[in-house]
């Protein structure tokens, strides 16, 4: 079976890297489908400079990856709950599980913060599942921080900047930069010139 790179995350060491891999099918599937057929690689750097996977395991439901200092983390499409799950992949320990509305139909787009603490998920808004929010976790504690409305289109996708202070989104047709903390929100947003 062939299989494609959907995302790939490095380590803070730069020497190794996780890859999550879509199965390419034979016949058009739709992306619920297509990721039942996951597998998730771990590649070491060698001595000589070169890459080598030193695992590949399957893992359906399996769509994004992070880092946090050494350790990996994977987001994981949980039909049967149904829920997104962010996965610590050495041990394969389930370290939140997000509830998410039986109907969605996509993934939820998750970033995690770039100290490792935070994860935000994409949800469906309760009052217009046309659009979404933005839930951010302090997976730790398994409670979620903050609910943000920045009016997100859905299948969004959503960054930390590198201090972890700000998120970005695609927001009805613009980007939006969310400045937050535990105690205050401020929304700006810009049209690109295209």
């Amino acid at each position: 079976m062939d299989y494609h790179p959907q995302n790939f995350c490095f380590n803070a060491a730069g020497d190794q890297l996780a890859s999550v891999h879509w199965s390419l099918g034979t016949a058009p599937i739709k992306i619920k489908e297509r990721i039942r057929l996951t597998v998730v690689c771990l590649w070491g750097r060698t001595a000589d400079g070169q890459w080598r996977e030193v695992a590949r395991t399957p893992w359906p439901g399996a769509y994004d990856c992070f880092t946090s200092g050494r350790q990996f983390f994977v987001a994981v499409d949980d039909p049967v709950t149904p829920a997104v799950q962010l996965v610590e992949l050495k041990s394969k320990t389930v370290i939140l599980s997000v509830p998410l509305p039986p109907d969605k139909q996509l993934v939820a787009p998750v970033a995690l913060s770039p100290d490792g603490k935070l994860l935000v998920v994409e949800t469906p808004a309760p009052t217009d599942p046309s659009h979404c929010v933005l839930d951010i976790w302090d997976w730790a504690a398994g409670r979620c921080l903050q609910h943000l409305e920045p009016g997100v289109s859905g299948l969004s996708p959503v960054t930390f900047s590198p201090d972890g202070k700000y998120l970005a989104c695609d927001c009805e047709e613009k980007w939006s930069s969310t400045r937050w903390t535990a105690s205050s929100v401020s929304a700006s947003s810009m049209r690109p010139s295209m």
